[in-house]
């Protein structure tokens, strides 16, 4: 018995080698290399691998010198690499090449010189906030008797007699002058801002209180409440004191 062997045609292994090698040509061909290392490049930006980029992009330049978007591409990867003059040099060229092609970026999370910056501004304004606290231009004591003795009149008499430049104001219900200052019946009748309050009313009169407390805030940057009923925060004085906060805390 005789085997046939098949054995194709020279002339089918001559077109085969033939395809085989424009197949092998055209994958080697500049523009087929050039479009492969833009691939690579691109793919290594999305993975942050900017030094493996920018050796894929200098490689299309080794193809076509003006390729915008490689040039480009090197400028951001540089740039990620903090090579701010090689980025500066690449992204000028890009923008030359095509005017028209424009990418901004911006990088939004915070940076250590904001975080200073921060810090600083806040520093600012707690200072600003505590000013009319340590250092008040006008203060007014609410519950400052004529009688001598009393809580309220002896505190305006001490502001008096130190070196308080400011202005100071009593304030009572009967709008009876203290130590020969006119008096008010209330703060929002003085008719200007008060940086600083005092409010030493009787413990006993908490609606007083209450009220001239919620009167004090509205017009007053910094109250003060001067009262030992406030001291026993489980009894009925107690609720007055957060009754009292909640009335700041809301007219503030």
């Amino acid at each position: 018995m005789v085997k046939k062997v098949f054995r194709p045609a020279r002339g089918w292994t001559v077109l085969v080698i033939i395809a085989l090698l424009v197949g092998a040509g055209c994958a080697r061909s500049p523009e087929a290399q050039k479009a492969r290392h833009l691939e690579r490049g691109d793919k290594y930006i999305a993975m942050e691998k900017y030094r493996e980029a920018v050796l894929e992009y200098r490689n299309v330049l080794r193809f076509d010198q003006n390729n915008q978007r490689a040039i480009r591409q090197l400028g951001l990867a540089h740039y990620q690499l903090r090579e701010l003059g090689q980025a500066y040099r690449y992204l000028l060229k890009a923008q030359e090449l095509d005017p028209n092609d424009l990418e901004v970026r911006l990088k939004l999370g915070p940076t250590e010189s904001l975080r200073t910056r921060m810090d600083e501004r806040d520093h600012v304004a707690v200072a600003a906030s505590l000013q009319p606290f340590f250092a008040p231009a006008t203060v007014a004591v609410i519950g400052a008797s004529a009688r001598a003795g009393t809580i309220g009149g002896e505190l305006f008499r001490n502001v008096l007699r130190s070196e308080f430049r400011g202005a100071a104001y009593p304030v009572n219900r009967s709008a009876e002058s203290v130590a020969g200052v006119r008096a008010y019946s209330s703060v929002a009748k003085i008719g200007q801002a008060v940086d600083l309050a005092v409010i030493c009313l009787p413990g006993g009169a908490e609606q007083i209180v209450e009220v001239q407390a919620r009167t004090a805030v509205k017009y007053v940057l910094d109250p003060i409440v001067v009262s030992g009923r406030f001291v026993l925060v489980h009894d009925e004085a107690g609720g007055l004191l957060y009754r009292l906060t909640d009335a700041i805390a809301v007219e503030k």
